[in-house]
């Protein structure tokens, strides 16, 4: 404390505390859901007194993702910054960085916030400037098959060609800036609905790169048909079954083609 005498008797100079403020975040401008980011940002001591005097803090720098500007409790946490800083000189500054996946959530306007020191571990002058955000679009895929080609007929333990292109309808990467396992499946049916009843004929298991919105891909299969009642029935194929990629709409993953079985 600081002690200092006036004319009217003893007055009392007030503490100088420390101030932190978080003064830039750089991040991208867009991502797509389970895309890796790296995000930058850098707090400032903006006080004439050291932070924390001659000791040290941990400093746990939080990163989240909001649909606004506030932080609260229904933000989603990315990542923590936990790193033991000595003291911070007035008007001294600090970098740090993290890079994060962007979570599965519905596409539209986001924000990253920035807060530090968020378990107040430093006591400061002011708390109101310890957050920073920085809006961000996420962008979501819509993974579809658009065709599949196969004999219109076949018998009963005929191995046959099957081929079939899938696409990326949505307006975000599948997935990010990752891969994903693209387990697509090929089935036999009585109908155009996927279900438990249908039959299995093949798992098409390949690691893919981000498909880009807009991008296709190619697959192929020889299958043998399996023993069946003769009639008409259809190939389904389910383009990631097990759901590895969020999308926009987990319906629209299946084409059906019609093949007549014979014996």
């Amino acid at each position: 404390f600081l002690f200092g005498l006036s004319l009217t008797g003893l007055s009392y100079a007030q503490e100088v505390l420390p101030d932190l403020a978080v003064t830039s975040l750089i991040s991208p401008a867009s991502a797509s859901v389970q895309e890796q980011i790296t995000v930058f940002w850098a707090v400032k001591n903006q006080s004439e007194a050291v932070a924390p005097g001659s000791g040290q803090w941990f400093d746990a720098d939080k990163l989240y993702l909001s649909t606004d500007e506030v932080w609260d409790s229904s933000d989603t946490l990315l990542d923590n910054y936990g790193y033991w800083r000595p003291g911070l000189a007035p008007n001294a500054s600090y970098t740090g960085n993290v890079t994060v996946r962007i979570p599965a959530v519905p596409a539209g306007n986001y924000y990253l916030l920035l807060k530090t020191d968020p378990e107040n571990h430093l006591y400061e002058a002011n708390e109101d400037n310890n957050l920073l955000a920085k809006p961000i679009t996420i962008k979501v895929p819509d993974l579809t098959i658009t065709s599949v080609n196969a004999p219109p007929a076949a018998s009963t333990q005929e191995r046959i060609a099957v081929s079939w292109t899938g696409k990326n309808q949505g307006e975000g990467t599948a997935s990010g800036s990752g891969q994903w396992f693209d387990a697509d499946k090929l089935y036999l049916s009585t109908d155009e609905v996927w279900d438990s009843s249908d039959t299995p004929l093949h798992d098409y298991g390949y690691w893919r790169p981000g498909l880009a919105p807009g991008a296709t891909y190619d697959a192929n299969l020889n299958v043998t048909i399996p023993n069946l009642p003769a009639g008409n029935y259809y190939l389904l194929v389910v383009t990631d079954p097990e759901t590895h990629v969020y999308e926009t709409k987990e319906w629209n993953n299946l084409f059906a083609r019609l093949i007549t079985i014979g014996e």
